[in-house]
């Protein structure tokens, strides 16, 4: 599914607990080349990204696209430190205006839009899933299901009875559970 997208995005909580790579690793065809992979954003609103992180490592490898992150005007003034830090290290530094600590899916999808990505993979975690089902900010829903506890405290993600999903599909991929649905 990465590979079909033009951007992957993830929060800083994913980022921080997951230290994941946003790349597409697992096919057994085609060209995996730098080029063809999707660009790495990471949602940030103070900058908190680690600098040795798998998403830096891998560009300052050359086997990684240069990571994305987003944060709030506030954020980036008031860390320039952390974002002199995080563009040495490779990172590409974008802020968007907020009215609270959080950045706006509306604003980063109107940023993203204007420099390129028009197909973006939104990976987690909980709160962008659930602000992005919230907004109405998708076309597709794709949710993977793995048989895991990750904590007592989870992110409600229910839409209104009025604002359900159509075209409901499920499918077994070895653990996992894979429902794609789009909005009604």
């Amino acid at each position: 599914l990465r590979i079909l997208h033009d951007g992957i995005m993830v929060g800083i909580g994913t980022a921080l607990v997951d230290d994941p790579q946003l790349n597409a690793r697992h096919l057994s065809v085609g060209d995996l080349s730098v080029a063809v992979q999707p660009q790495p954003i990471i949602l940030d609103p103070f900058l908190r990204l680690p600098i040795n992180c798998k998403l830096l490592k891998n560009f300052q490898n050359n086997t990684g696209k240069q990571p994305w992150v987003i944060a709030t005007e506030k954020g980036v003034l008031e860390n320039k430190k952390k974002q002199m830090d995080l563009e040495k290290a490779g990172a590409k530094i974008y802020s968007v205006r907020s009215e609270t600590d959080r950045v706006p899916l509306l604003n980063v999808l109107e940023l993203l839009r204007s420099i390129g990505i028009k197909s973006l993979m939104i990976e987690g975690g909980a709160k962008i899933i659930q602000s992005c089902l919230k907004s109405q900010l998708y076309d597709q829903l794709i949710v993977t299901i793995a048989p895991k506890f990750v904590g007592i405290d989870g992110v409600s993600a229910v839409l209104d009875e009025k604002e359900g999903l159509k075209n409901v599909k499920y499918q077994t991929m070895g653990d996992d559970i894979v429902l794609s649905a789009s909005l009604k």
